[in-house]
């Protein structure tokens, strides 16, 4: 949704065998600043095994990020959009960056995130999923769901939700069937 517009985004859907996002691949949807709406939601649904990795950009284009995003930009009034993944594995290495993440940074709520695995996540390089409620934002961050039989999380990596803002931060749940 455009600066000034009153809509809501459209989703984005996808369907695969696999799912690649590398080196500043990003799947986004948004409500821009001085926009009215909710941001369009993203689904995702991988057959086999999904990755998000932008670790090669950290070194040559820092900044840059690979991943998911949906949300609430600032001076922006909606909801941010929820974010939906069901695949086999899904790994994520994006150095030091949120690889999923649905904001607020406007007058609106932050979207979901769930996750849906048959086998593992697995989070590594400093890398995030998150919801968050930034500072000056009013509402309440995403909640976060993770269904996996194995979760990882290594060298810093992190699943929050957090505010900074004017309201509360999501739930964060997590359900693993055989090791975290």
């Amino acid at each position: 949704v455009r600066a000034g517009a009153e809509a809501n985004g459209g989703a984005i859907n996808i369907r695969a065998g696999a799912l690649n996002l590398l080196d500043g691949a990003t799947i986004a949807t948004l409500v821009r600043a001085g926009g009215q709406g909710q941001a369009g939601n993203v689904a995702i649904a991988v057959a086999g095994d999904m990755r998000i990795d932008g670790s090669n950009l950290v070194l040559n284009r820092p900044g840059v990020v690979t991943g998911i995003d949906a949300r609430l930009d600032e001076s922006a009034s909606g909801r941010g959009g929820d974010i939906a993944i069901q695949a086999r594995n899904l790994s994520i290495n994006s150095g030091g960056y949120p690889a999923i993440r649905s904001d607020s940074l406007g007058l609106g709520d932050g979207g979901s995130i769930t996750i849906q695995l048959e086998d593992t996540l697995d989070i590594r390089n400093s890398s995030a999923i998150i919801t968050t409620l930034r500072e000056g934002a009013t509402g309440t961050a995403g909640t976060i769901t993770v269904d996996a039989a194995n979760v990882r999380l290594d060298s810093g990596s992190f699943i929050a939700s957090e505010t900074t803002g004017e309201g509360d931060a999501g739930t964060v749940s997590l359900t693993a069937t055989d090791t975290v």
